[in-house]
């Protein structure tokens, strides 16, 4: 489905459907990782949404340069979501590798 529509409306909707279904399928691979505590899954998770961070404060900066406030509000909600994910991803890393250490963080 996403082929027709991404050929009829523009390159750009393809595109975008496909990085959406690769980031999709990146999360649930991270997903599967993290229920045996697998540090490399955690990462995944963490680059992933970070990437997802840089995209959407990209849309946050585009949507404030033609005033767009719904847009801002749109993309700074999916930022702040993203940037939360990243930080507990980055926090779990660690938590798996002070865990292999010995150490138990809280």
């Amino acid at each position: 489905m996403m082929i027709p529509t991404g050929l009829f409306v523009g390159l750009h909707v393809l595109v975008a459907a496909a990085i959406h279904i690769a980031f999709g399928a990146a999360f649930l691979v991270a997903a599967a990782g993290i229920r045996v505590d697998s540090q490399r899954a955690v990462w995944l998770a963490a680059t992933t949404s970070a990437t997802i961070v840089g995209l959407s404060v990209t849309g946050v900066a585009q949507s404030l340069a033609v005033q767009d406030q719904e847009s801002v509000v749109f993309w700074a909600f999916i930022s702040l979501f993203f940037a939360c994910l990243t930080f507990a991803a980055c926090r779990e890393a660690f938590r798996i590798r002070k865990a292999k250490m010995g150490q138990v963080l809280p």
